[in-house]
């Protein structure tokens, strides 16, 4: 049971990894373009979709903080992870699938489907903050105990 766990907790953490890494990097063409008014202007007898420079500026800046912080945090858990420290723990593997499971989940269908804000930062806090704090147990149980 427990080698299956770790498997998991593997795969979902590496899934959800690789989708923030993909959307942090085609932030603007992926998120960005949906959320900001488009404005049509003719020129050259041509239809042009023009976007608003400081809405769009404002949006692929708060986006790319919070898949920042999020990526950041998803790097730490992994190499915690990897390092051996919450490996074979139960519980943390079990939170750890629930949550990046979930995160892979939502964030596929904020790509493909429809992109909801509300949705992201809810997503952001239960699948990438919660993981992060209960990642921190078994790091400082292993510190005190090796201190």
């Amino acid at each position: 049971m427990r080698d299956e766990l770790i498997r998991l907790r593997f795969m979902f953490l590496i899934s959800h990894l690789l989708f923030l890494l993909m959307i942090l990097i085609f932030k603007k063409e992926v998120i960005a373009e949906k959320n900001v008014p488009i404005f049509f202007n003719v020129k050259d007898g041509e239809l042009q979709a023009q976007y608003v420079q400081d809405d769009l500026h404002q949006i692929v800046n708060r986006y790319t903080i919070v898949f920042s912080v999020s990526t950041t945090l998803l790097v730490v858990e992994f190499l915690s992870f990897i390092a051996g420290v919450s490996m074979f723990t139960k519980w943390q593997n079990q939170v750890s699938i629930i949550c990046h499971l979930i995160g892979t989940c939502v964030l596929c269908f904020l790509l493909y489907v429809k992109w909801n804000e509300g949705l992201f930062y809810a997503s952001f806090l239960l699948c990438a903050v919660l993981p992060f704090i209960t990642e921190a147990f078994p790091v400082a149980n292993y510190l005190l105990v090796k201190v």
